[in-house]
């Protein structure tokens, strides 16, 4: 796997770097937990501290677009992601609440 990164740019306001990157690979494409190493190892975070939102590849090519966020701290990273995840859960409910209607 070979990782590029294409872009940084640093979200003050939300304490951490959004990270725009590209990655080629041989075989299938690399999980979450293996692009997010490699990216710690580039950018010189620890793993932690990096969550990887989406590898966006194209059927039958062997390249992909990776958007990545770097956190300052476990604290930050922990109060942003949990609010996120907590959004999701509600719109994962209201849908099922809808469909039993």
């Amino acid at each position: 796997m070979d990782l590029t990164i294409n872009h940084k740019e640093d979200q003050k306001l939300l304490s951490r770097v959004e990270i725009a990157a590209g990655i080629s690979f041989d075989k299938a494409t690399p999980s979450n937990d293996q692009v997010r190493d490699e990216i710690a190892k580039k950018i010189g975070k620890d793993a932690k501290l990096v969550v990887v939102k989406n590898i966006y590849t194209k059927f039958g090519k062997k390249y992909a677009d990776v958007l990545a966020y770097a956190y300052e701290n476990e604290q930050i990273l922990k109060k942003i992601e949990e609010k996120q995840k907590k959004k999701i859960e509600e719109k994962k409910e209201e849908a099922g609440a809808q469909e039993n209607k």
